[in-house]
């Protein structure tokens, strides 16, 4: 079957549908291709909750994002750079069965549960490789609940993967080829093969860091950690001026940090989250840190494209994959190294601790950051800080809003009712 085949038969199947219905995807943009496909051919009815979300997220993120367009037509959207409390919001409308349709990629699959009487499986991969058949399983197994739909129904666009045994390799258990050996050096010597010992040899032996440092940068190539050491040794004085900072450093200290991770720690040096070179993770982190707002992020990226998805989608990937997670911890893993040879060659050493925290929860209270787990976006959460006054305490912040008088905070009516739903769930 071609593309223009699965989009008609997809139209096809979904007019004749009427109970709860979930369309596997491979990715985010499929996604959204899917999502317009549905939305252009009226496909789906809408209901006053989602619109009601609707307005909310065309305010607080861009008024064309297919979310919130596609929660006005009755059809939500779950993937991995949607936020969590707006994913969790988009399920609970789906299983009071406010929302036909739940447009997915694996990321529903895992351990959330849904109320679908339908599966479609629309595409036969994760991401760019085709899925096994376990995860074809795990995915037809969404169709049906007890208590709920005891019949599901499965519908497939493609050869479902042949039955096999699963196999589970354990890296560590294993110590092939193909285990890292940022992995191996986790290991007491002990469990290590004589293979694995030799591969390790090196970095044991070496005197140019600490092997401490090297096990303490968890996941991170001990052999880019010396590459980095080596350069630094190369000019010890020269980069301790320039590595010699605390607390925020300027634009030049943050370039000199962000070219050295680029350059050594990150793995896949290609666009990755609207970043492919240290001076354009350079930009985005001191952006961020002079902007702590989500909507004028993206207001700033939709000058470098005009797909409101592909600025709003940007904005959100970079927050996480790069602010959230990835960046704090190869900071911390240059702080360790930096740490390393400047005490060793007596020159005075930077400490990135302080940073790294607040760009890990986009310079916000970290407690109102964790709240999004709990089913409140952030945008609320600054909202309602003032409430609150956490001052980082998740435990704090959890206990005043459950005694929290939401009636009595200005808020509109959707940010009341989302207030309403995480305490009834705490």
């Amino acid at each position: 079957m071609t593309a223009k085949d699965d989009d008609a038969g997809l139209l096809d199947l979904c007019r004749t549908l009427q109970e709860p219905t979930l369309i596997y995807c491979s990715s985010p943009a499929r996604v959204r291709y899917v999502a317009k496909l549905l939305v252009e051919n009226k496909i789906g009815t809408g209901v006053a909750a989602a619109a009601e979300m609707a307005d909310w997220v065309a305010a607080e993120y861009d008024p064309a994002w297919i979310f919130g367009t596609a929660l006005r037509q009755g059809i939500g959207l779950h993937h991995g750079r949607v936020p969590r409390s707006l994913s969790q919001l988009v399920v609970r409308l789906f299983n009071d069965e406010l929302l036909p349709f739940l447009i997915c990629t694996s990321t529903l699959i895992e351990g959330v549960n849904t109320k679908a009487k339908n599966v479609i499986i629309l595409d036969n991969k994760v991401a760019k490789k085709k899925f096994d058949y376990f995860t074809f399983n795990n995915i037809r197994g969404r169709s049906g609940r007890m208590f709920e739909h005891f019949i599901g129904r499965v519908y497939i666009f493609h050869d479902p993967p042949h039955a096999e045994l699963p196999f589970v390799d354990f890296p560590w258990f294993t110590q092939n080829a193909k285990t890292p050996e940022g992995l191996l050096i986790q290991l007491e010597k002990g469990d290590l093969t004589p293979q694995s010992e030799a591969r390790l040899r090196p970095f044991l032996t070496q005197g140019i860091l600490d092997v401490d440092v090297l096990r303490r940068n968890v996941g991170v190539d001990p052999a880019a950690q010396l590459r980095l050491a080596q350069t630094i040794l190369a000019k010890p004085q020269a980069y301790s001026r320039e590595l010699n900072w605390s607390g925020m450093p300027t634009y030049d200290q943050l370039k000199v940090v962000c070219t050295l991770i680029w350059d050594f720690l990150v793995v896949q040096k290609s666009m990755r989250a609207g970043v492919a070179s240290g001076s354009q993770l350079t930009f985005k982190i001191n952006q961020l840190r002079s902007i702590q707002n989500v909507r004028a992020l993206i207001q700033n990226e939709m000058s470098r494209t005009t797909d409101p998805d592909e600025a709003v989608e940007n904005v959100l990937e970079f927050l996480r994959y790069w602010a959230t997670f990835h960046f704090p911890r190869h900071l911390m893993a240059l702080d360790a190294i930096q740490r390393s040879i400047f005490t060793k060659q007596k020159l005075p050493a930077g400490d990135y601790s302080v940073f790294a925290s607040q760009v890990e929860n986009l310079f916000i209270d970290p407690a109102i950051i964790g709240l999004d787990e709990y089913g409140v976006p952030l945008q609320i959460g600054q909202r309602i800080q003032s409430y609150l006054n956490p001052h980082g305490d998740l435990d704090v912040a959890l206990s005043r809003l459950r005694a929290l008088n939401v009636d009595g905070v200005p808020l509109t009516p959707f940010e009341n009712r989302v207030l309403k739903i995480a305490q009834a769930d705490l």
